[in-house]
């Protein structure tokens, strides 16, 4: 089964989601964004689905600041935080 993580680095924080689709993880991007501009550039963004780009690379201007939507396999993901968690985890 796959799934779609959405990474969001932002001003020192970490995000992560997980998601259906790359579609999902785009519109929790797109509203991540959205909250947060006030804060971090002062205005509300005009129109941000006419020129999501833009914004989205306004906002992530920072060079330590990012975001990656990338597919995985859930059985990768969980092998993976099997070892990791090695019996620590309530899950695994």
């Amino acid at each position: 089964m796959e799934a779609t993580v959405l990474v969001i680095i932002h001003q020192g924080a970490e995000f992560i989601t997980i998601h259906d689709n790359h579609a999902a993880a785009h519109a929790a991007l797109v509203e991540f964004v959205v909250s947060r501009w006030p804060e971090q550039l002062g205005e509300r963004p005009a129109l941000m689905a006419s020129r999501e780009e833009d914004h989205l690379h306004r906002f992530f201007a920072a060079e330590e600041d990012f975001y990656i939507i990338a597919e995985t396999e859930l059985a990768d993901l969980e092998a993976q935080l099997e070892s990791l968690c090695r019996g620590k985890c309530a899950n695994f």
